[in-house]
C-alpha cells in the first residue's frame, strides 16, 4: 500500500503537464517545452499570473489555474468564476460577452489589479480575456492527475473509500464550485447540470445528498464530483481524498486481494492511448532538441508495450 505525496516534486509536476498537454490539437505543448528550456524569457500579461502559472512555465494547463486567476484578478465569487469557465468552453458569444463585461468592471474596481498594471488596464483586460478564450479548450482538471497518471493499474483500498465517504460533506463539496443559498431550514443552489438558472438544486445536509427538482440529478459528494468534473469513480474518490487530506491507500495488482479483481475491459485501449500520447511527446521533444527528455519517454514507451503484451497474454490464456 502506498501514500501519495501531497506536494508534487518538479518531476511529477512535469509529468502531469506533459500528460495533460499531449492531446490531439493541443498547441500549448510547444510553448511549454520552449518555456521550460528558457524560464527566464517567460512573460506574463499581468504580474498576478506568475504565482498561478510559474509551476507550469507560464502555460495555463488546468481548469483550477484559470479559475484561480480570474478570482484573483476580479474578486468574483466561486460560482461566477465557474460559470465563466463553462461559458468559455462552450463558446457561446452572448454569454461570454456578459461575463466579459462583469469581469472587466470587477478588475477595474480592484485596486490590487490596477496597482500592478504595467500598461493601460483596459488593454490588459482585453488581452487576458482573449487568452482565456483561446486556451479554455485545452485545459483539464489537474488536482487528481498525479494519482490518475501513476495509479491506473492499482485498486483504491476499502479503508480509503470508507474514509472519503465519512469525511466528504455535500455542502462543502458543492460550495467550492457554486454558491449555496439558505432557504429556511434547507440549502439550495442553481443546478449546474442543466440550463435555466433557477435554484432547483436542493442540498440535504442531514442525508449528505443533493437532488435537482428539474433534471433529477442526485447523489452523494462522490457522485457530484463525477458529474461536475466529468471524471470516473476512482478519480472522484482521489479528488475528495486530496481535498480532505485523507491518506490514499492502493492495493497492488500483485496482491492476493487485487488478484480477485479483473482488469477493466478497456485497459488495453487506455494503455494504447497513453502510448500514442508518449509518441507525440517524443516527436515534439526531438523537434525541440531535447534528446534527454525523449530518451526518458522511450523507456516509458517500452514499458507500456510490455504491459500491453502481458495483458493480451492474460486474455488469451486458457482458464
Amino acid at each position: 500500500m502506498t501514500k501519495q505525496p501531497t506536494n508534487n516534486s518538479p518531476e511529477i509536476e512535469h509529468e502531469m503537464a506533459m500528460f495533460s498537454l499531449a492531446r490531439p490539437g493541443n498547441i500549448l505543448l510547444d510553448v511549454y517545452l520552449r518555456n521550460r528550456e528558457n524560464p527566464g524569457a517567460i512573460t506574463y500579461l499581468h504580474p498576478h499570473l506568475k504565482k498561478h502559472l510559474q509551476k507550469t512555465f507560464g502555460v495555463m494547463i488546468y481548469h483550477e489555474q484559470l479559475m484561480d486567476i480570474i478570482k484573483d484578478l476580479s474578486g468574483l465569487s466561486a460560482e461566477d468564476v465557474n460559470q465563466i469557465r463553462k461559458s468559455l468552453g462552450k463558446k457561446d458569444k452572448y454569454v461570454i460577452d456578459y461575463w466579459f463585461e462583469k469581469f472587466s468592471v470587477r478588475c477595474l474596481n480592484n485596486p490590487s489589479f490596477i496597482h500592478e498594471c504595467n500598461r493601460k488596464p483596459d488593454d490588459i483586460i482585453n488581452d487576458l480575456w482573449k487568452y482565456f478564450y483561446e486556451n479554455a479548450i485545452y485545459q483539464i482538471w489537474g488536482r487528481y492527475v498525479t494519482y490518475a497518471l501513476n495509479n491506473q493499474e492499482k485498486v483504491i483500498s476499502r479503508k480509503t473509500i470508507d474514509n472519503v465517504f465519512e469525511a466528504a460533506k455535500i455542502e462543502e463539496v458543492i460550495s467550492q464550485f457554486i454558491e449555496l443559498k439558505n432557504e429556511g431550514d434547507k440549502l439550495t443552489a442553481v443546478c449546474p447540470f442543466h440550463k435555466g438558472g433557477t435554484t432547483s438544486l436542493n442540498i440535504r445536509v442531514d442525508e449528505n445528498r443533493y437532488h435537482c427538482s428539474i433534471c433529477n440529478k442526485s447523489g452523494n459528494p462522490v457522485n457530484f464530483i463525477m458529474e461536475f468534473m466529468e471524471v470516473r469513480y476512482p478519480d472522484a474518490l482521489i479528488y475528495l481524498a486530496d481535498k480532505y487530506d485523507i491518506e490514499i491507500e492502493f492495493l497492488d495488482m500483485e496482491s492476493k486481494i487485487a488478484h480477485t479483481i479483473q482488469p477493466e475491459p478497456d485497459t488495453i485501449a487506455r494503455l494504447n492511448t497513453k502510448l500514442e500520447f508518449i509518441k507525440i511527446y517524443k516527436t515534439k521533444l526531438l523537434i525541440n532538441n531535447l534528446p534527454e527528455e525523449a530518451l526518458y519517454l522511450r523507456g516509458r514507451e517500452k514499458q507500456l508495450l510490455i504491459e500491453i503484451e502481458n495483458l493480451k497474454n492474460q486474455k488469451s490464456a486458457p482458464l
